[in-house]
């Protein structure tokens, strides 16, 4: 172990390992978050898990803590985050940075702008994936190896 906090790898498994110091999450099981930054009944602390999490609607109006976040992240990233997931496309491409979503919930009632090339409202996962992609030609969007919604839509930079 001393080795390891040596090298700087202290939190990092090495069944898991990522680019520095990271830990590749597509690998890497939920338990070890749990053991790591354990809450109540099988929960992740966020409050002590090495991020911040703004619990407020995205995006939201200048100055909220989501949009200062934003400014200072490095990517932005939604896994199912439902109403969330074009707020986090759009400021992604304002601010010029790279993103990652996996939609889930398409809410067609509630966002009735969100149209087809066929001009009919975006109703489908598919769907919603191909608006997003189309609002960008550097955005691409490929499929997660698990099982559910596993469609990622993303932009690298």
């Amino acid at each position: 172990q001393q080795q390891q906090q040596q090298q700087g790898h202290d939190s990092i498994p090495e069944e898991f390992p990522g680019e520095k110091d990271t830990v590749d999450v597509a690998r890497a099981p939920f338990e070890y978050a749990e053991e790591k930054f354990p809450g109540e009944k099988g929960t992740v602390d966020v409050a002590r898990a090495p991020f911040e999490h703004a619990e407020e609607e995205f995006p939201g109006k200048e100055g909220c803590r989501g949009l200062q976040l934003a400014r200072e992240c490095s990517v932005l990233v939604g896994m199912h985050s439902d109403d969330a997931t074009e707020g986090i496309v759009d400021i992604a491409l304002s601010m010029c940075k790279p993103f990652a979503v996996v939609p889930c919930c398409v809410f067609p009632n509630k966002h009735t702008h969100r149209l087809t090339p066929h001009g009919t409202i975006v109703t489908s996962t598919a769907e919603f994936c191909d608006y997003l992609c189309a609002k960008d030609p550097r955005i691409q969007s490929c499929f997660l190896p698990f099982q559910g919604r596993n469609r990622v839509v993303f932009m690298a930079l």
